[in-house]
């Protein structure tokens, strides 16, 4: 179990599809066989295989290989999830809540990124601000 989870108490409030893995995970998103919190080295020692595997396949078959999958850990995984929620405009203190952090600034400035397509949507927005 991550230190950080015996740390973060928080409630989060579930979408109807959302219910049915919260039963069977207790909020865990990786668990293991007997539904206890998947242990992080586990993870990221099965994201290796599947980033290997992905890639050794792509440089057999080709001439001029790309790496498919960069290397990433399920640490990751958090910042995606962070990041995909501020582009949906979820409020960032809800945000803040669900991750545990005592400070927005971690929020803000550790685990969101400001993706391309969110930078072209914002400045569209305020350019029809500017055209009314």
């Amino acid at each position: 179990m991550w230190p950080a989870t015996l740390r973060v108490r928080t409630t989060l409030v579930l979408s109807p599809r959302m219910v049915s893995v919260k039963a069977r995970s207790a909020f865990f998103v990786f668990v293991n066989r007997f539904g206890q919190p998947q242990h992080q080295a586990t993870l990221n020692k099965a994201i290796r295989r599947i980033i290997r595997n992905c890639n050794d396949k792509q440089f057999l078959e080709s001439e001029n290989p790309e790496v498919l999958l960069p290397h990433f850990s399920c640490h990751s995984l958090r910042h995606t999830f962070t990041t995909r929620m501020c582009e949906a405009g979820v409020n960032v203190k809800v945000i803040q809540d669900a991750l545990g952090h005592k400070d927005v600034s971690t929020t803000l400035n550790i685990y969101t990124d400001v993706t391309k397509e969110l930078r072209k949507s914002e400045f569209e927005g305020l350019e029809l601000q500017f055209n009314q």
